[in-house]
């Protein structure tokens, strides 16, 4: 191979991994074959060490981003013809709440983590406002029976 060919190449073998870095992110964010009820369960018993002092069920860490409304799954969501916000809430809004309780956020974001493992909560990406919301489908709400607090 001559010398001169050698970037060529390299272009051609980046291409894709531009086209990655570079694409729309999907709108929905969510594993459909993850929820298994037994574990599910398991999360909903399991304690999270938020502070020193505080520690919250994963009960708790579900309705804590429980909304009205569940995001649609069956479909795509399109950002620009939905309020993203009715099917979730955003890392400003968690990070509000939780400040008020004296929660360090990243601490809940391990929670959050586990959760999405286990396909109790999805992601939802709404790139036009730069934000990402996170919620909990129909099928976890109807299986445990959560229900939405009362917001102040």
């Amino acid at each position: 191979m001559t010398a001169d060919l050698a970037p060529v190449l390299r272009g051609r073998k980046a291409l894709p991994a531009l086209r990655y870095a570079y694409a729309e992110p999907a709108a929905l964010d969510y594993d459909r074959f993850a929820f298994t009820p037994d574990a599910g369960r398991a999360f909903l018993h399991q304690r999270f060490s938020l502070s020193e002092t505080k520690s919250w069920t994963g009960r708790k860490v579900l309705t804590t981003l429980m909304t009205p409304r569940a995001a649609p799954l069956r479909h795509d969501l399109d950002p620009a013809a939905h309020d993203m916000s009715l099917f979730g809430r955003c890392d400003a809004d968690l990070r509000a709440h939780l400040s008020a309780q004296g929660l360090p956020v990243y601490r809940f974001h391990d929670a959050l983590r586990e959760a999405f493992r286990l396909g109790l909560i999805y992601r939802v990406a709404a790139s036009g406002e730069g934000k990402t919301y996170y919620g909990v489908p129909q099928l976890v709400r109807t299986a445990f029976s959560l229900k939405t607090p009362s917001r102040d």
